[in-house]
């Protein structure tokens, strides 16, 4: 089976492959797609143009209707050819369908991923929700990484069918590597994330300006003035991968707080939890999804003494002993990028089998 994936602009699979190469990079491809072709799948990558920059016209399209058109009309030789079209984010997705729905690219079935969407769907105008039903009617089939995107999904797409695919980080890069929970005082706090959900302000809170903790933030967007209000906190830039899993490496917890949401902080967790490290996690977006309250230390969005009092409440024995659970069920479950693109290749020939049987 020839399968297409259609990656976001930015991340050009050639690109990203030399990346990974100099260190930088978790996985060989963006999500580790290049897995199907070990599974046994002929697939193609898309490949974007001009170091990936968009004209205004792109930009604005982008920002209005969610899609980039340029970029799949580059690609649209490599859809032709293709019996299937994985994408992994609504944006590739949605565009895709579009290119199909006016008869750009010929229509090929769409595994098509959500993150954002169903999450912000209350927020979009009447206009664009209309426009969404009518590209996602074009998907074979709509992705959740969360479980509490399932049921508002499958009400706002009731003609597609809808199901949990469990996302999945590099066991290469992080299973492979596992660290010893450090015993030491004072506790280091490591919070990793760029998505918009998190809420650093709460963390700062819980643990800045106190002796007993150490805070280490990755972060490319919190508020330096934030910040400076606290004089345990380190913000570290990044450059490899290797400085990133040292800053997992040296942590007592990775945290992963967040304002209420349906869908975030799963990769941070899942990478903490392959090397090890104990996670403490906002009980919302799709991190409760993966795991329970024995494998992780789980507290209410936005309450920053219950924070504080759970890190404080676990012997060294209990936070080892946890670590360990989680990184267990990750390993039962293949929460890797491997065990990802083998659901994918299920879900890729039962569509396909179906579409052979309705055919006959």
């Amino acid at each position: 089976m020839r399968v297409y994936v259609h990656l976001p602009r930015h991340l050009d699979s050639e690109a990203y492959r030399a990346r990974y190469h100099r260190g930088i990079e978790p996985d060989v491809t963006p999500y580790g797609f290049h897995h199907a072709q070990s599974i046994g799948f002929d697939t193609t990558l898309s490949r974007s143009a001009n170091g990936g920059r968009r004209t205004l016209l792109e930009r604005i399209t982008r920002k209005l209707i969610y899609v980039d058109l340029g970029h799949v009309w580059r690609n649209r030789r490599a859809i032709a050819e293709a019996d299937i079209v994985w994408t992994m984010l609504e944006h590739e997705a949605l565009s895709v369908a579009m290119m199909m729905w006016l008869g750009f690219v010929p229509r090929r079935p769409i595994i098509g991923g959500t993150v954002w969407m169903v999450d912000r769907w209350n927020s979009l105008d009447v206009a664009r929700r209309h426009l969404l039903q009518k590209l996602v009617s074009y998907w074979s089939l709509l992705l959740v990484h969360s479980e509490a995107c399932l049921e508002p999904a499958r009400r706002y797409f009731p003609n597609i069918p809808v199901e949990l695919m469990y996302f999945g980080v590099s066991a290469d890069t992080f299973l492979a590597d596992l660290a010893a929970p450090p015993a030491q005082s004072p506790i280091v706090i490591a919070g990793v994330g760029n998505d918009t959900t998190r809420d650093w302000g709460t963390l700062l809170e819980a643990f800045g300006n106190d002796s007993r903790f150490r805070l280490v933030i990755v972060c490319s967007w919190i508020d330096p003035e934030l910040r400076a209000r606290y004089n345990n906190v380190e913000v570290r830039p990044i450059s490899s991968m290797e400085e990133f899993r040292a800053v997992y490496r040296e942590a007592s917890y990775v945290a992963v707080p967040m304002k209420d949401n349906m869908y975030s902080g799963i990769t941070v967790a899942l990478e903490a939890v392959a090397l090890g490290v104990p996670v403490l996690s906002s009980r919302t977006g799709g991190v409760p999804t993966y795991f329970g309250e024995d494998e992780m230390l789980f507290v209410p969005p936005g309450d920053p003494a219950a924070m504080r009092d759970a890190v404080l409440s676990q012997s060294e024995t209990d936070r080892k002993a946890m670590a360990a659970r989680a990184r267990q069920l990750y390993i039962e479950h293949d929460y890797s990028s491997f065990g990802m693109m083998k659901r994918y290749a299920a879900l890729t020939e039962r569509i396909l089998d179906n579409r052979k049987e309705k055919n006959s």
